[in-house]
């Protein structure tokens, strides 16, 4: 992803934050290994985002998950991928 958004200008300020969406809270995630308050707060917030769309969503040959289910997992995982103050708007 960088490599095809780095040249455009106008995208250096996203760019941060549209690779680091798949970071984890724990250090765990993509493609850095950033951990906590590394990953930019606009990663986080997309990361979640995305999770609950990937789990909202009927990709992959699965069905959608139901809402109470999603909410769980965020819930769950709030100390893998985010803080609690970014996922717990979902």
């Amino acid at each position: 992803m960088m490599r095809v958004l780095s040249p455009v200008p106008s995208l250096k300020a996203e760019l941060s934050i549209l690779v680091s969406h798949h970071e984890r809270w724990d250090g765990t995630g993509d493609p850095h290994q950033l951990a906590g308050k590394e990953i930019p707060k606009g990663g986080r917030m997309i990361g979640v985002a995305d999770a609950r769309d990937f789990l909202h969503s009927p990709v992959h040959g699965h069905d959608p998950y139901p809402t109470s289910y999603v909410k769980n997992y965020l819930n769950m995982r709030w100390g893998l991928c985010t803080t609690t103050k970014s996922s717990r708007h979902f």
